[in-house]
């Protein structure tokens, strides 16, 4: 739009994802997982206005899960994802890596 003039434009986006999954022994198995999201990054700057960035997102996780008994299960994972998006934005929108462990106790409290 030229400049000093208001209203909106269509902002499109593309969102996938896929991920895959393995039993390696009875009780070992293995995932992954990897996601884009190219769609618009939209913040209110005020009750009545709005901004909507393009922004590109990249994020991959690769976990593993250990079954110690039948009720108990032990998952690790790592995520990491990458953001293309305007200098401007990156003070909010930065990288980053996660890594997350996971212990998991089943129980019945009927019994």
């Amino acid at each position: 739009m030229p400049e000093g003039e208001t209203g909106s434009r269509t902002v499109r986006g593309l969102t996938y994802y896929t991920e895959a999954k393995y039993t390696l022994t009875p009780r070992l198995f293995a995932a992954g997982r990897f996601e884009r999201n190219d769609y618009p990054y939209i913040q209110p700057l005020s009750d009545v206005a709005w901004i909507a960035n393009p922004t590109n997102m990249y994020d991959g996780e690769a976990g593993l899960g250990f079954r110690v008994t039948s009720r108990t299960l032990v998952k690790a994972s790592v995520r990491s994802d990458r953001w293309d998006v305007p200098p401007e934005m990156r003070a909010f929108l930065g990288n980053g890596t996660a890594l997350a462990l996971q212990l998991s106790q089943s129980f019945d409290v009927v019994r």
